[in-house]
């Protein structure tokens, strides 16, 4: 009987311990979730008003197709790079809510998108990454003339596989960054690095045959 009643005590003990024990667990601080976010991973800056808009074009004249709000999240298109719309911002290429470009601010303005940040489990605010600064202005560059007749395809990156931002006609002026450089792409086709009237990368023929480009006049 008596062991009975210690066993009884002790049950009861074991009872009362149990929501002291729930109620530790719960109040301790809560943690990042550990998880790796994709590279290409941006969110629009908190304070951009009314979100971003993503256009079919590098232009605010062109058709919005979906709109991404503050905070929210958009992935960029590999190998992206800024092209400069007709107003002078920079336009940045996007896959993901929808495929299209979204406006990133003036070249000496600050970025309208952000790190992606972890998810945080309950209400606790994180204080988001300072936008960061755009890349300094090319320091010079050089006249280059289209020579071929159809105009060259101005590309987001020196391959045929990149996606195509605008085009340049025959005859017409480019200017590259000095000092010249030249690409070999993976089916050995030579690219040169545009900054005027557009970014991106123009073929300049192969290796072996005549170029593409000539002296402007």
């Amino acid at each position: 009987m008596q062991c009975d009643r210690w066993s009884s005590v002790i049950l009861s003990l074991l009872v009362l311990a149990a929501p002291a024990t729930a109620a530790s667990i719960s109040s301790e601080p809560r943690q990042l979730a550990q998880i790796e976010l994709d590279p290409l991973c941006r969110q629009v800056y908190r304070d951009v008003e009314n979100g971003l808009s993503i256009h079919v074009e590098p232009s605010p004249f062109s058709r919005a197709i979906a709109n991404v709000a503050p905070n929210e999240r958009l992935r960029l298109a590999d190998n992206y790079r800024a092209i400069q719309g007709p107003e002078g911002q920079n336009w940045i290429p996007v896959t993901f809510p929808a495929d299209g470009y979204v406006n990133n601010g003036f070249p000496n303005g600050r970025s309208n998108l952000v790190l992606c940040q972890p998810f945080v489990w309950g209400d606790v605010e994180q204080p988001q990454p300072p936008r960061p600064q755009p890349r300094p202005p090319v320091s010079g560059t050089t006249c280059r003339r289209v020579l071929v007749e159809e105009g060259l395809v101005v590309r987001s990156a020196p391959s045929t596989a990149s996606a195509i931002v605008g085009g340049v006609g025959a005859n017409e002026e480019i200017f590259v960054p000095l000092p010249l450089t030249s690409i070999v792409g993976d089916e050995g086709r030579s690219w040169v690095e545009i900054v005027s009237p557009l970014r991106g990368y123009v073929s300049s023929g192969y290796p072996n045959d005549g170029s593409n480009l000539g002296a402007c006049f």
